[in-house]
């Protein structure tokens, strides 16, 4: 719908922006999981390095984004907190489920 009224540069913003959080959101998982899990020895440099290589690419997939698809930057913004609000909706409904059980 927001490819009618803004054009062609907000949907791309909008699904690019979405896509990557998803993308950022999966992978933050598996370094969480692998971070917390017990091993014998402490955490490498390398897996260190790993996590700053991480938000390296994401920038870098950014500026791709930005300067070479021209996507609105308003869009990307938006579509990048697409699923934090989701997150939140979902909660919200399982509260309002649990309240109206009770």
């Amino acid at each position: 719908m927001g490819g009618l009224v803004w054009g062609h540069p907000f949907v791309v913003g909008a699904l690019s922006g979405g896509c990557l959080a998803l993308v950022n959101f999966y992978t933050f998982e598996r370094v969480v999981q692998r971070m917390t899990a017990e091993r014998p020895k402490r955490l490498s440099w390398l897996g260190i390095f790993g996590i700053l290589m991480r938000y390296i690419l994401l920038c870098f997939v950014l500026f791709v984004i930005i300067n070479v698809w021209d996507a609105n930057v308003v869009a990307i913004a938006l579509g990048l907190s697409a699923p934090v609000v989701a997150v939140f909706v979902e909660c919200g409904i399982y509260y309002w489920e649990f309240i109206a059980k009770s």
